[in-house]
Formats: C-alpha cells, sequence, structure tokens
C-alpha cells in the first residue's frame, strides 16, 4: 500500500528522474564485489535495467548492492554457461529481493558454494528458460517459493547435492519443456505437484537415487508430446495419472521409457501398471460404454469372463481396439445399428462361445480377421443383412465346438477356410439352414469349399517324397493360397509341382544343397509375394520359371548358389527391366553373381550408361550397340546445337539409370523415343531453348525416380507424357515460361509421397491435368511465382490441402491461387440448394464430399436414426436458411457445430430423444428468424444458445422440453425485456413453463457470468435496448471494434465483476475520444485496460469509478494528455501501468488522480 501524493509531486517536478530508472540497454557482467558495491552510485535511479545481467567473480560474496533493481529486460545469468566452477565465495542471492520480472532467461549454473536461493522470492513468472545447473552444494530450490510460470524450457541438471525441489511448490505452468536430468542425490519430485503443464515434453534421466515422480500427477497429459524417462535405476514406479493418461491418447507421440528400476524399466512396464481390467467380464450397453472402454480400463488387453454387446445404440467398436484376448466367450446380439465389427482388429483369442445373434443391420465380420481360436461354439443366427463370413477364416477349426449358422437372409458366401477345414472334420454338431443360396446347408458349403485354393496358411515341403507325393496328396490343388518354402537336404528337384499354376503368398527355395534345378514350377505363371532362391548349392539355372509373370513378384533375392550362372529366363529379364521391389543378386557363379551380369545376360547393356553429344551418335546408336534395348546405366543427351531427334534410339525400350536431356539447343520435340517404356531413375529435361513439345514419350509409362522440366523457354505443353502414369520421387516444373497448360499429365495417378513443385512457370495458367494424382501420393506442395497461374483447384491439390498432414507453400502466383487460403476458398464446394442429412455417414463425409465448405445456401436438416455426433460439420459457419435438427434418437448434443456462427433463417431443435445440451453452439451468434426449441425429453442445458443476439431472434418458442428447468440464460433474458415477435414458453420443466417464471429468474440472476464481447458499434448500440436491466456484469466486458466511437449504450451498468477491456493490442481505434457512457461505473471486479485508443484525450466518463480489483493498463493512446476522469479512484488491487508509446509521448500531467491512495503493486510510468 502506498501513498501517492510525493509519487504525484515527483512527476510533476521531474519526469527525468522517472524515467531514468530505464537504463543499461547493452546489458551489464558483474565480475567483482566491488562493481555490486558501487552499483548504486556507479548508476544512480537504475532500477529497471533493459538489458541482461551476468554475475560471475572470484571476489563476489553476496548481491546486497543490487537491491534496487524490480526488472531485467533480458536474460539474469548467475554464474557460467561453460563447464567450470564459478562464484566461490556466493552462498546465497541476497540482495535480488525486489526484483520482480526477467525479461528472458533465468540461469544459475557452476555456482560452486551457493546453497540458497534467498533473494528470489520476488519472481512470480519468467518468460524466457529457466535453468539450475550444475551447482555442487545447492540442497533445494528454497528462494523462488513465489516463481508460478516458465515460457520456456524448466531445467534442473546436474546439481550433485540437490535432495529435493522444495521451493517450486507453486510453479503451474511450464511453456516449452520439463528437463530433470543428471541430479546425482535427488530423491523425489513432489514439490512439482501444482504442475499442471508441461509444455510439449518431459525429460527425466541420469538421477540414480530418484525413487518417485509422484509431484508429476496433476499434469496435463494433452500437453505432453514426448516422454524420456530412462537411467534412473532406483526408480520403480512411475504409473502416476499424468504419465498414464499420456501414455492412453499418447497416439504415436514417442515415449522413451528405459533403464530405471523394474516396474518402470520399459513403455510395456508402466503400461501394465497404469493397467486397469474388468475381472469378472462385461456387458456394454451403449455406445457410450465401448467409447471410453480404453479410458474407464486403461491398457486392458485381455478381460476374464464373457464379452456381451448388446445395446439399442451402439453404432461401431472403434473403442475396444486394444483388446487382444477374451477368457472367456464373446456374445455380439440385438444390436439393430451396428453395421460391422470393426474395431477387434487385434483380437486374436477368446476362450469360450462366439455368438452373433439378432444383429439387423451387421453386414461382414471383417473386423476379427486375426481371430486365430474360440474355444467354444460357433453361432451365427438371425443376422438379417449379412452375406459373408469373411473375418473367420482364421480361426482354428480345431477350436470350434459346435457349429450353427441358422436363418441368415442374405448369407450367401459360407465359403471359407475355417468352416470347411471344420466340416471336413467336425468336433461337434453342425446346424447349417434357413440361409441364402450358397449357405443353405451343409452340402452347398462343401461343394464350395472344394474350389477353395489350398493351404490358406501356407506350406513347407522338407523332403523330396513331399514333392513326389504332392498331386497325389492334393489332387484338386492347383492354387496355393499362402506362403510355400522348400527346402530339405534331400531335394532334388520338383517335378511333383508341375500342375500348380499360382502361388498367391512368397516362394522360397533355399538350403537345398541337392536341388539342381527347378523345371517342376514350368506352369507356374503368378506368386503374389516375393520370389527367393537362396542356397542351393547344386543349382545350375533357373529354368522353369519362364512362364511366370514378371509383374506378380514383389522382391527378387537369388543369393548364395554356388554354380548358378544362368538366370536370363524371360521372367527374370522382364522383372529386371521393370522391377516392382527390392532386387538382391549376389555371391551365386559367373553369369548370375550381380545384377549387372544377368542385365548383360538379358540383352541389357550400357552398364556405365552413355553421353549423347551430337547428332551421329544418336544416328549410329544401333550399330554401335545391337540389340540395345535396355540400357543399364544412365542416358545424357547434353550441350549440343545439331540434335534435332532421337531416330537413332527408337528400340530402347527401358533406361535403369536417370535420363537427362540438357542445353540441346535445336531439339523440337522428342521424336524417336516412341517405345521408351520405363525410366528407372529419374527423367531431367532442362535448358533446351527450343523444345515445344515432349511428343516421343507417348510411350513412356512410369519413372523410377523424380521428373524434373526446368528452363524450356519454348516449351508450351507436355504432350507426349498422356500415358505416365506413376513418378516415384516427385514432380518439380520450374522456370518454363511459356508453358501454358499441364493437361497431357490427366493419366498421372501417383508422384510417390514426394513433392509436387511448380515455381516461376510465368504464362501457365491452371494446374488442369494433376487432378487425377492421388492425394495421399503428394507430400508437399510448392506452388510459388507462376504470375499467369489463377486456378489451382484441382481435385489432387484440394485433397491434399485437405488432409490432415497438407504441408504446402502457396504464394505469389495470380489473384486465386496467389495464397492456400485462396487455393482452398476455390476448392470450396458448398451444396447450393440446401442439403438433408439422414445418416451418420452423410455428416462423417460432408468435408470429403464438399471440401472447405463453410457457407451453406439453402435450408439444413439433420434428421436420421443412426446421427450420434455433428462432428463433420466443425468447417460450416454460415448456414442461408433454415436448420432443423430433428428426430435424431442419437443425437446428445450439439458439437461438430462449433464453428457455426450465422443462420440466415429459423433454428428448429425438436424430437431428439436423448439430447440433452446445446453445447457446441457457443459460437452461433444470430440466426434472423424464429427460435424453436420442442420436445427434446431430456434436454436439460440450453446455455449453448447464451451467444445469439437476441434482436436476431423473431419469434421464440421452447416448447415440451419435460426436463428444461433453467431457460434463463442472456440471451433469452435480453429477448423477454425487449421481444421481436410472439413468445411461446410452456409445458417445459419448472422454472421455464412459462415467460413469467423464466424473467423472475433472469431478474435475479447475475448478468454475462460468462462475459460479453462488443466488436462493432451496432453490437454495442443494441445493448441498452435489451439488457437495461443488466446493471452488474458477472463476467468480462470486451470492446473490441476498432470502429466503436461511444459507449453511451452501456450507462446502466454500475459494475463489472471481471476485466473491462476497452480496445485491442491487434488494432487502433482513433474514433473513440471520450469513455462518455461509463458514467455510473463504480467498480471493475479484475482488470481495466484501454488499449491503443489513440483518440483518447482524457478519460472523462470514469468520474463515478472508485475501485479497480487488479490491474490498471492504458496503453498506446498516443494523445492522452492527463488523467482527468479519475477522480473519485481511489485503490487498484495490482499495477497500475502507463504506456502511451515509445515515441508519442504526451502525457504531461497526473492530474485526475489525487484522490488515489492505494495500489497494491506497481506504478509504470514508460
Amino acid at each position: 500500500m502506498k501513498k501517492l501524493i510525493s509519487i504525484i509531486a515527483i512527476f510533476i517536478f521531474s519526469q527525468a528522474a522517472i524515467f531514468s530508472q530505464n537504463c543499461l540497454p547493452e546489458g551489464i557482467t558483474f565480475t567483482t564485489q566491488e562493481q555490486i558495491d558501487n552499483f548504486q552510485s556507479s548508476f544512480p535511479g537504475c532500477t529497471q535495467i533493459e538489458g541482461g545481467v551476468k554475475i560471475n567473480g572470484d571476489d563476489i560474496n553476496n548481491l546486497n548492492g543490487l537491491n534496487i533493481i524490480t526488472s531485467i529486460g533480458e536474460n539474469l545469468l548467475i554464474g557460467t554457461t561453460i563447464n567450470t566452477w564459478v562464484n566461490p565465495l556466493l552462498t546465497d542471492l541476497t540482495g535480488l529481493e525486489n526484483l520482480t520480472s526477467i525479461g528472458d532467461d533465468l540461469e544459475i549454473s557452476g555456482n560452486i558454494a551457493l546453497q540458497s536461493l534467498e533473494g528470489l522470492s520476488g519472481i512470480t513468472s519468467i518468460n524466457g528458460n529457466f535453468a539450475i545447473i550444475s551447482n555442487v552444494d545447492l540442497p533445494d530450490l528454497s528462494g523462488l517459493n513465489n516463481l508460478n510460470s516458465v515460457d520456456g524450457y524448466f531445467t534442473i541438471g546436474w546439481n550433485e547435492g540437490l535432495h529435493y525441489l522444495n521451493g517450486m511448490e507453486n510453479l503451474a505452468n511450464v511453456g516449452i519443456g520439463v528437463e530433470i536430468v543428471g541430479n546425482l542425490e535427488l530423491y523425489n519430485l513432489s514439490a512439482l505437484s501444482n504442475l499442471t503443464s508441461a509444455g510439449e515434453f518431459i525429460e527425466i534421466w541420469d538421477n540414480p537415487v530418484l525413487n518417485s515422480i509422484v509431484g508429476l500427477e496433476n499434469i496435463d497429459p494433452n500437453s505432453i508430446f514426448d516422454l524420456s524417462i530412462s537411467l534412473n535405476p532406483s526408480l520403480h514406479n512411475c504409473a502416476i495419472q499424468s504419465i498414464c493418461s499420456f501414455l492412453l491418447i499418447a497416439d504415436g507421440y514417442p515415449a522413451d521409457i528405459y533403464d530405471n528400476g523394474t516396474g518402470c524399466n520399459t513403455t510395456e512396464e508402466v503400461e501394465q501398471e497404469c493397467s486397469s481390467c474388468p475381472t469378472a467380464g462385461i456387458v456394454f450397453s451403449n455406445q457410450s460404454e465401448i467409447d471410453n472402454f480404453k479410458f474407464d480400463y486403461p491398457f486392458c488387453y485381455e478381460i476374464n469372463g464373457n464379452v456381451i454387446i448388446k445395446g439399442n445404440n451402439i453404432m461401431q467398436l472403434d473403442g475396444l481396439t486394444v483388446l487382444t484376448s477374451i477368457i472367456g466367450g464373446l456374445e455380439i446380439k440385438d444390436n439393430p445399428l451396428l453395421t460391422d465389427i470393426t474395431g477387434l482388429e487385434h483380437l486374436t483369442e477368446i476362450g469360450g462361445d462366439l455368438l452373433f445373434v439378432k444383429n439387423t443391420k451387421l453386414t461382414n465380420l471383417s473386423g476379427l480377421i486375426n481371430l486365430g481360436s474360440i474355444g467354444g461354439n460357433l453361432s451365427i443366427q438371425q443376422n438379417d443383412v449379412l452375406t459373408e463370413l469373411s473375418g473367420l477364416e482364421n480361426i482354428d477349426p480345431g477350436s470350434i465346438v459346435d457349429l450353427k449358422i441358422v436363418y441368415n437372409d442374405s448369407l450367401s458366401s459360407c465359403v471359407i477356410y475355417s468352416i470347411c477345414d471344420y466340416l471336413a472334420s467336425p468336433n461337434g454338431e453342425i446346424i447349417i439352414s434357413n440361409n441364402a443360396e450358397g449357405c443353405n446347408d451343409q452340402s452347398e458349403i462343401e461343394e464350395g469349399c472344394a474350389l477353395l485354393p489350398c493351404f490358406p496358411n501356407g506350406i513347407v515341403f522338407s523332403s523330396q517324397i513331399e514333392i513326389d507325393s504332392f498331386q497325389n496328396d492334393f489332387s484338386n490343388c492347383f492354387e496355393i493360397a499362402g506362403d510355400v518354402l522348400i527346402e530339405g537336404n534331400d531335394i532334388s528337384n520338383l517335378d511333383g509341382f508341375s500342375v500348380l499354376t499360382i502361388i498367391n503368398g512368397n516362394l522360397k527355395i533355399m538350403n537345398n544343397p541337392q536341388l539342381n534345378n527347378i523345371y517342376g514350377l514350368y506352369n507356374l505363371s503368378v506368386i503374389g509375394g516375393d520370389l527367393s532362391i537362396i542356397n542351393n548349392d547344386n543349382l545350375l539355372n533357373i529354368s522353369g520359371i519362364e512362364n511366370l509373370e514378371p509383374g506378380s513378384i514383389l522382391n527378387l533375392n537369388i543369393s548364395n548358389n554356388d554354380v548358378l550362372s544362368n538366370c536370363n529366363t524371360d521372367a527374370i529379364c522382364n522383372y529386371l527391366a521393370m522391377p516392382n521391389g527390392s532386387l538382391f543378386i549376389n555371391n551365386n557363379f559367373y553369369g548370375c553373381n550381380s545384377y549387372e551380369e544377368v542385365a548383360v545376360g538379358c540383352g541389357f547393356c550400357l552398364p556405365n550408361g552413355i553421353l549423347f553429344s551430337n547428332q551421329a551418335q544418336i544416328d549410329s546408336f544401333q550399330n554401335d550397340y545391337p540389340g540395345c534395348n535396355v540400357i543399364l546405366g544412365y542416358v545424357e543427351i547434353s550441350w549440343n546445337e545439331d540434335i534435332t531427334n532421337f531416330d537413332g534410339l527408337n528400340n530402347i525400350t527401358t533406361i535403369l539409370g536417370s535420363f537427362s536431356i540438357y542445353s540441346s539447343q535445336m531439339l523440337n520435340d522428342l521424336s524417336g523415343l516412341e517405345n521408351l517404356r520405363y525410366v528407372n531413375g529419374s527423367l531431367r529435361i532442362k535448358y533446351n531453348d527450343v523444345l515445344k513439345n515432349l511428343n516421343g514419350f507417348n510411350g513412356l509409362d512410369s519413372i523410377g525416380g523424380r521428373l524434373e522440366i526446368f528452363f524450356n523457354d519454348s516449351l508450351l505443353n507436355f504432350s507426349g507424357l498422356e500415358n505416365l502414369k506413376s513418378i516415384n520421387y516427385g514432380i518439380e516444373i520450374f522456370g518454363n515460361y511459356a508453358l501454358n497448360n499441364l493437361t497431357a499429365l490427366s493419366n498421372l495417378v501417383s508422384i510417390g509421397n514426394s513433392d509436387l513443385v511448380m515455381r516461376s512457370n510465368s504464362s501457365l495458367i491452371n494446374l488442369d491435368g494433376l487432378g487425377n494424382i492421388d492425394p495421399n501420393s503428394i507430400n508437399y506442395i510448392d506452388i510459388y511465382q507462376n504470375s499467369s497461374l489463377s486456378s489451382c483447384g484441382v481435385q489432387s491439390i484440394c485433397g491434399k490441402l485437405a488432409g490432415s498432414n497438407s504441408y504446402a507453400y502457396i504464394s505469389d502466383n495470380a489473384p486465386g491461387c496467389d495464397s492456400r487460403q485462396e487455393v482452398e476458398s476455390s476448392c470450396s464446394n458448398c451444396p447450393s440448394n440446401g442439403i438433408t442429412f439422414n445418416t451418420q455417414a452423410e455428416i462423417d463425409n460432408f468435408q470429403t464430399d464438399y471440401l472447405f465448405c463453410e457457407t451453406i445456401t439453402g435450408n439444413v436438416i439433420i434428421e436420421g436414426n443412426d446421427i450420434s455426433n455433428l462432428d463433420g460439420l466443425n468447417f460450416v459457419s454460415t448456414i442461408i436458411g433454415n436448420l432443423t435438427i430433428s428426430n435424431n434418437p442419437l443425437l446428445k448434443n450439439m458439437i461438430g457445430f462449433e464453428g457455426l456462427n450465422s443462420v440466415d433463417g429459423n433454428l428448429l431443435i425438436n424430437n431428439n430423444a436423448i439430447l440433452d445440451s446445446l453445447s457446441g453452439l457457443e459460437n452461433l451468434i444470430s440466426i434472423n428468424g424464429d427460435l424453436i426449441i420442442e420436445n427434446n425429453a431430456i434436454l436439460s442445458d440450453i446455455s449453448g444458445l447464451n451467444y445469439i443476439e437476441p434482436w436476431t431472434i423473431t419469434d421464440v418458442t421452447i416448447n415440451g422440453n419435460t426436463a428444461l428447468s433453467f431457460c434463463a440464460i442472456d440471451m433469452i433474458c435480453g429477448y423477454l425485456y425487449s421481444p421481436n415477435g410472439e413468445i411461446t414458453i410452456s409445458n417445459n420443466g419448472l422454472g421455464c413453463s412459462n415467460p413469467e417464471e423464466v424473467n423472475v429468474v433472469c431478474q435475479a440472476s447475475p448478468c454475462f457470468p460468462n462475459g460479453i464481447e462488443f466488436n462493432s458499434q451496432e453490437s454495442l448500440n443494441h445493448f441498452k435496448p435489451y439488457f437495461a436491466y443488466c446493471s452488474i456484469i458477472d463476467g468480462d466486458v470486451l470492446i473490441s471494434g476498432s470502429e466503436i466511437d461511444s459507449l453511451n449504450a452501456l450507462d446502466s451498468i454500475t459494475a463489472i465483476a471481471g476485466h473491462l477491456i476497452i480496445g485491442s493490442y491487434a488494432n487502433y481505434n482513433s474514433n473513440l475520444t471520450n469513455l462518455e457512457g461509463l458514467n455510473n461505473l463504480t467498480t471493475v471486479g479484475r482488470n481495466l485496460s484501454l488499449l491503443k485508443l489513440t483518440g483518447l484525450v482524457d478519460l472523462t466518463g470514469l468520474e463515478n469509478l472508485t475501485t479497480i480489483g487488479e490491474d490498471f493498463d492504458i496503453y498506446g493512446s498516443f494523445i492522452l494528455t492527463n488523467l482527468y476522469g479519475l477522480d473519485n479512484l481511489i485503490s487498484i488491487g495490482q499495477n497500475f501501468k502507463i504506456q502511451p508509446s515509445y515515441s508519442n509521448y504526451t502525457l504531461t500531467s497526473l492530474s485526475g488522480i489525487n484522490n488515489l491512495s492505494s495500489i497494491g503493486g506497481n506504478l509504470w510510468i514508460k
């Protein structure tokens, strides 16, 4: 508490003295005790140091000479940032008691004698980083007891004598991250129990005696993006609430937990300690129970007992994705809205019966694809629209006891391996009847089973007799569904496989020392995976697989076959010419000892590539290299002035290296390359001054590397690339000044999860031609300095921008494509005649069907039996028409409509059976029509409508909401005070059964407990007609509109319990010249802020203001000359700050605050 008479006198007679408080803009370094002792005489009146402060000296033993310093504008460093010990005589920080503000970092490091931080009690927040590092004798952090927040890093490291963090009890927020590392004697973190935000990461490592991290439990797990707990050998328990919750919701964010004590030695151990599972089974009777399962039972992977899923509103099982095992039965029955069982993909075993009964909308069972055993009966009954049993094929038939498949009207496909194998060798009773044709009885299924590919789980052949007897043992097996492994000491040939035509998995022929040929595979045409031929000591050649379709091979490995010298079969050669995956050929005999040797045997040529620098070299190519149509190395055509065509290269089909065409100054097109189908490396076309198009590349199908087309001054279009379908490493089109279209690329569908770059193509007007690229194959979009490019909203670009990982730089193009926002706007595709949502899927798909749609023109109707949420509508901000939300039996609230701020028509919410609140509509401010809320049986909260401006409402109807007993929200109260039309309030709960009841509550309730904002003169002018009864505002009042010129509409207000903020840091307001209209205001409960009111000359209008509860802040009022208007102001609870401007200082007098008797904090005049 301070008397201000003397302060005012000082201001009037000696402004210079006040401003001398700011000093040392370059900062100061103290290296001796004498400098500290003489500070006040060397820098008189220096209380606010603008720069940084460093304290590091061998004879410094106290800081008493610094006791006038109240703020430091930049860093405070006590000690050193290098690895050494300093300040050998400094034991505490007494002398800094008046320091209350540090503009940037506080670092206390390398102080060998420091035993206490006493002296820093005035510090409540740190704007930068906070670091306590390598202070040998510091036992705790006492002295910083008032520290509440750190905006940067919070680091406690390598303090050898630190036992506890006492002194941090009030720390609540850290802005970037928490690091506690290398503290040899730190026992626990309990002093951090008030910390609620960790910024982005937590690192706790190499603290050898740390035995508890209790104290971190209150950190919001959503504030953690990276967690590392390691090398703490005494730490056995990390399963505190914040850590458990982070691991539960981490969803890909890293967690490194290792080398701690048992129980906290791995992430899995911590999850196990955090886990909670039902012990006697569980029944799910509604969607909420499923959705909340992983939160109610964190890290529950295995349920002991039976699981029953039975509920009228259960639509999906995504909440059960964590389940891997059920030690009991699984019953899914009587779920009228369940369409599939997605969410059970991780379930691998069930210990009892598996039942699907009376799920009337269930169409498939594919969610159980990983289920391997059930341990009981399998029963599938009365699922009306179930068509097939795919998803159950991996169940071990030996684990099924009885099988019952009955009364599934649409079930026509039951032919899966588990069922077929069970029917061939049943373990119990079989009942199959009254299903659709194909699955109507056992015989129908068995007929289909005979046509199934054999061995879905693959097969291993380990002897010659197994191969020789294959056709007898499996007489109908021509197609194997799984992998085939051939590995045996006596296997010498594969003749027994002559009937095989298809292997749908991998084929591995390995470790067969007697095998000398593989002729028996001559009928094999397709494999669906890798081909591996490895370590077969006597295999001479691989003739026998010549009929294999090379496109069916994924990866190829031919290695360690000692005498194998001939690998150039058609299948292998064609695969080498266009591989589908990784390629590994080595350690065989000469001729097949490397990829290059096989390529030469296949007729491939030029392994070291070739450079063409004139037309003659091209014309003689086929004579110089007869039969050379697949070039193994690179091809470069560069720096020439006579090449006009590539006719001499017309036999080339494949280039396995890169293909570059540079600076060919006579080249008009690329004719002669029509047979080129594949370039495995990058294709680069650069600096060809007269090249007009790319005709000649008409056969090019794919590029294994990158497509780069740079600085071809005459290039008009990409004609010739019409058949290009895929590029593996992105596309860059740069500096082609005449290029006007890309339509030739219309068949391009993938650029390989890489970049799409369009730069400095000054004649390009649109991106038509790129629209068919899969957005998921685009990693990054760069569209820059294409001065004529005004249309970028093609499907691929729009789809990428709408995705979750949509990295894009779009700038300096023509209007329409000059920024990401402009492109998104052009991508916007909104309904123009309204839209009706009848299903949840339609809502979920809205953002995909209507990209970037913010404004819907026409009426919006939401009415559907399975609609449970509105999340898919969160982009919608405006509806130019009516909004009707009715007859949605599963809808609980309006969450999803958070972006909606305007409805230009009626708002009708009725007959939504479980709707209990209107939360989600908090940003809706106008409706320009009727408000109708009817017959929502359990609706109890309409506060989501609180921000609708009552003057935008015509009629109000609130009727038949029997659970609704409180309607006296600000919007309704304002409307009742000054109605614009008819009011019908009836048949609701007591308290909202008629307008009179509501009005009584309105008059007795505080106004605007959540605050009110005026962002225009119009909104402010409406206040008085609708809220003149509001003399006390219970929340904040924000007056932010830059055109506001009068506050007269607020003359009914006498007190504001929250903040009063007039103006904005973001915008200047030169129109408001006084504060008339606030004449009756006596009290502001929290801050009063006057921000950038550049037309304000004095404070006329505040004559009756007596009390400000917290700060009074005047900022950026350039022409304010005095404080007249504050004549009755007595008390300011905290700080009084006057900051007119850094360059325009016009305040010459504090006249007007003569009665101000107390300031709870600082007086700051800058």
